[in-house]
């Protein structure tokens, strides 16, 4: 199988280089075919595909096994599990599709990323059904929180996909960072709210609960894959060391993975422990809560996946055209040094500096 050449940082656009990655690039404009064979090159992006896509294959297992087990077309109270692997699955199988196809083009890049964000949010989404509906403490039932949870788990995943696919329109990278990253971690902590007073409230009447474990690990593998991906260790120690094996990503990608299970095998316990006290006090699930809810955020991502995607095809045919643009709707001329340009209802131009491309 023939190899397809590879490209040291100074030799690709800015947009595709990584923070202290020096070297092992692929090249831009590749079509699906050698984005595929280069999974099997040593590449920078080859063990960050493979370090989701073998956990992906683990997940797809326990969908089917979790299913079968538990029967769940007839068993209402395993819908939030079906929904919450569900949800993992698709967060490792974006992952796999961004990390595969970025090199295609420019454009394909950003496309391949909005994917990876709407999918990461779903899974986001997917982990706080499975915490209304097994992990909620008991003091915290019935009460404003417990009855809104849901709700502002779909408003977060909204939000946070249309920031982190907003993200990545513009230059000024602490800004796109800050609203990458900042909004996740609103979710997120919000997220845990139900499973931090839990464990209070259990570790203060009846100490330790067996599903505590899976849980602290979790959030331990959870908050240290935060800490590696925002300090690109080790490679910032070394940059150029460590753009094969070993870079922060995949480290990044191991500890998620890892993540994943814990609170899988921590869900599942809830739910086969705490079965009889949810199903008396507890809401039951339905048809619309959880699985049309679910259903309406995944809708949602990919209607923002679809809308951003068209909104960075615009910026492409304008930036061909003229300098600094802004994305509304005109369809009259612009002057750029006494010369008329139409741009035929794609967008406006903010300043008037032609660009010869």
């Amino acid at each position: 199988m023939r190899t397809i050449q590879l490209l040291n940082a100074d030799q690709i656009p800015e947009d595709f280089r990584e923070p202290f990655i020096l070297s092992r690039y692929r090249p831009p404009g590749l079509s699906v075919v050698c984005c595929l064979k280069t999974l099997f090159q040593k590449t920078n992006e080859t063990l960050n595909f493979w370090t989701h896509f073998l956990p992906l294959i683990y997940f797809i297992y326990k969908l089917f096994a979790v299913s079968i087990e538990h029967d769940v077309p007839h068993n209402r109270f395993a819908w939030p599990l079906l929904t919450f692997l569900v949800s993992l699955c698709i967060c490792f199988l974006g992952s796999c599709v961004a990390h595969t196809f970025n090199c295609l083009s420019e454009h394909s890049r950003h496309v391949c990323f909005f994917v990876d964000y709407a999918a990461i949010y779903v899974y986001a989404f997917g982990t706080s059904i499975a915490y209304f509906y097994y992990t909620f403490p008991e003091s915290m039932i019935g009460g404003i929180f417990y009855q809104w949870y849901l709700y502002i788990a779909v408003f977060n995943t909204v939000m946070c996909t249309l920031l982190a696919c907003f993200s990545r329109i513009g230059n000024r990278k602490v800004v796109k960072y800050a609203i990458r990253v900042v909004p996740c971690i609103v979710y997120y902590t919000v997220s845990v709210i139900p499973l931090l007073v839990r464990i209070s409230d259990n570790f203060s009447q009846d100490g330790w609960v067996e599903t505590h474990t899976p849980y602290i690990r979790q959030l331990v593998f959870f908050i240290t894959s935060c800490i590696v991906f925002s300090s690109h260790l080790p490679e910032c120690m070394a940059p150029g060391e460590f753009d094969v094996i070993g870079h922060s990503h995949q480290h990044f990608h191991i500890l998620t993975a890892l993540a994943g299970y814990e609170q899988l095998q921590a869900v599942t316990l809830d739910m086969n422990t705490r079965q009889e006290f949810l199903e008396t006090f507890g809401d039951h699930p339905t048809l619309f809560q959880p699985i049309g809810l679910f259903i309406m955020s995944l809708g949602i991502g990919v209607s923002l996946i679809y809308g951003f995607s068209v909104l960075i095809t615009r910026e492409d045919i304008c930036r061909k055209y003229v300098g600094k643009v802004l994305f509304t709707e005109y369809s009259e001329y612009t002057l750029t040094n006494s010369k008329e340009i139409k741009l035929n209802g794609i967008c406006k131009a903010n300043t008037v500096e032609l660009v010869h491309v």
